[in-house]
């Protein structure tokens, strides 16, 4: 069954109301007419089955027939600190994360990250046709596509050393890297358990990787680098593996 990202305040009692954005993308786009069944998710925990009983030019209404809460985030929590790439790179990782159930991104600062300044970053001030805007519709469309009800939240960024500072030492930090490593994942996922911790910090540099000065700055927090294979990882590709293999070892692939 379709699902669709909305509002809470598009609800009132029993029946939803559909205007603007979620009326062009559920009944132009996607062709929803009366009579339609599909279910909406909001950023409250909960999920409504509704039939579609009017729609017009620009407005429909529907009539919520189910209601269901769905299930939270499981722990341990899989945050991703991330030295910016491309745009076109993150955007193609979000809706990757977001069904992989990342609870969050905290973008950061390297030596070869592709911005390097505040500056540069959008912000939720610019225009409906900005980056922002840009993202929260795709991670909303990867929260329908999901059943996920807790939006990633994209943090805003940070220098490594500051990003480094908000590190608990009851986290969890993997920090990978592509040149000669200390560990392989599997040596090192072998020397812990996952399920000890309520965090786990996923570490991924940027289409540069990460400098010498930086592997050093990591080991010296205890950190030590962890690689993936002989072979050199696309930003996303490492990102989705690294995430894919915590959430088996930590139990978080399981149905509850």
């Amino acid at each position: 069954m379709r699902r669709y990202w909305i509002h809470k305040n598009q609800i009132t009692e029993s029946v939803v109301i559909f205007e603007g954005d979620s009326f062009h993308h559920i009944f132009v786009v996607c062709r929803q007419n009366v009579g339609s069944n599909f279910e909406i998710i909001t950023e409250s925990q909960e999920c409504f089955l509704v039939q579609v009983t009017s729609v017009t030019k620009k407005k429909a209404q529907a009539q919520i027939k189910e209601q269901r809460l769905l299930r939270r985030l499981p722990s341990p929590k899989i945050h991703l600190a991330l030295s910016i790439p491309k745009f076109s790179t993150l955007e193609d990782l979000l809706p990757k994360i977001v069904e992989l159930g990342v609870s969050d991104i905290h973008p950061f600062f390297s030596d070869f990250s592709f911005i390097k300044t505040l500056k540069s970053w959008p912000t939720a001030e610019d225009d409906k046709s900005s980056k922002k805007h840009r993202w929260e519709k795709i991670i909303e469309q990867a929260c329908e596509q999901s059943g996920r009800f807790e939006k990633l939240q994209i943090h805003a960024p940070v220098d490594l050393q500051d990003l480094a500072s908000a590190w608990k030492p009851s986290d969890f930090c993997l920090f990978a890297y592509e040149s000669k490593t200390e560990y392989s994942v599997k040596e090192f996922l072998k020397k812990i358990s996952l399920t000890d911790f309520q965090d786990l910090w996923v570490i991924i540099g940027s289409e540069g990787g990460f400098s010498i000065k930086e592997v050093e700055f990591f080991k010296s927090k205890g950190y030590p680098s962890v690689g993936l294979g002989d072979q050199v990882l696309k930003v996303e590709t490492a990102c989705i593996t690294l995430i894919s293999i915590l959430k088996y070892e930590a139990g978080l692939m399981e149905s509850r």
